[in-house]
């Protein structure tokens, strides 16, 4: 299952993100069974160190994406039948702030974000219709 994940820069200034190294890491999926808490953190990948220091930037307002693949052994190893899943979807990365208030030493910054999702299989959806 394809995961595209759309990044905005919401600040007024142009930021610096290490788009190729977060695109090679991937973000940190933890998948969560509605019906027993259960957890699965899944891997990220090894990208090089110095993709670290490569950025991409993106102006006020403008979007990139990332994309990352969710296997159907990973969602389900839960349960076969009446999948219900959660997937926490997290990035976390330094930025370059283009801000020219900011000296040098502080143009990095720490960049959070996270979302979920939530992964239905076709029997839970057709169960949870019927109610």
């Amino acid at each position: 299952m394809p995961i595209d994940i759309a990044i905005r820069n919401v600040s007024p200034f142009s930021i610096g993100l290490p788009q190729q190294y977060m695109q090679e890491k991937g973000p940190y999926l933890t998948l969560i069974d509605k019906e027993t808490q259960a957890k699965a953190v899944l891997k990220t990948g090894l990208p090089k160190f110095a993709l670290k220091k490569v950025f991409t930037t993106i102006k006020p307002g403008e979007v990139i994406h990332l994309s990352s693949i969710l296997k159907a052994q990973e969602i389900t190893e839960f349960r076969l039948k009446l999948i219900d899943v959660t997937a926490l979807i997290e990035l976390s990365a330094k930025v370059k702030v283009n801000d020219p208030a900011l000296p040098p030493e502080h143009e990095l910054s720490d960049f959070e974000s996270s979302a979920t999702l939530r992964i239905l299989g076709k029997d839970t959806l057709e169960l949870l219709n019927r109610k």
